[in-house]
């Protein structure tokens, strides 16, 4: 899991080709080596206190572990609404990793919002064969603008482990998990 400080760049290929990535189980090896990227982008993990000050009070080291600029999500265009940035806070402990928070910048006003409950992304110590499930919900009213959120469940399934093969390196220790998310 990530630090506070940590980066790690994130590739995107458009298709898998002949690859069959529902494939999986005990000591399997999944070879990616020939995936092509159709896009880059690297993902930082900041101390909470770096960023704007509502977020920083909102989401201190206390209560939050990192938090990072979330640059999949594509904002809805809104005719006299900016979206210029939109943040994940998560907090990370020897038990589990949680989403506890986001944000957004909304014509230049920093946005924070809570998760209730938090969105448990993975329990710890994550092992082949657990399976996990856990809900979430988060809200925000913007006044004159409309209203965002979502509520969901998500089930983790720890379905395999062994080596991974990508076009940069090979890992030999891997755990696949699978996350399905039902959401509104």
């Amino acid at each position: 899991m990530p630090n506070a400080g940590d980066s790690i760049q994130l590739s995107t290929a458009n298709t898998i080709g002949s690859l069959d990535a529902t494939l999986t189980g005990p000591n399997y090896t999944w070879d990616f080596s020939s995936l092509v990227y159709t896009s880059q982008r690297v993902d930082k993990f900041d101390n909470p206190l770096t960023f704007p000050l509502v977020f920083a009070i909102l989401f201190n080291p206390l209560n939050c572990s990192y938090g990072r600029e979330n640059r999949a999500i594509t904002a809805p265009t809104i005719p006299t609404v900016t979206i210029s940035n939109a943040y994940d806070f998560l907090k990370e402990s020897t038990s589990k990793l949680k989403q506890v928070g986001g944000g957004m910048t909304i014509n230049g006003t920093p946005i924070p919002y809570n998760y209730t409950p938090n969105d448990v992304i993975y329990l710890f110590p994550e092992n082949f064969g657990n399976v996990d499930s856990s809900d979430y919900a988060y809200n925000l009213t913007i006044p004159t603008i409309g209203y965002y959120g979502e509520t969901g469940h998500r089930v983790n399934y720890c379905d395999g482990w062994g080596s991974l093969i990508t076009p940069y390196n090979t890992y030999p220790n891997v755990l696949r998990v699978k996350s399905v998310i039902s959401s509104v």
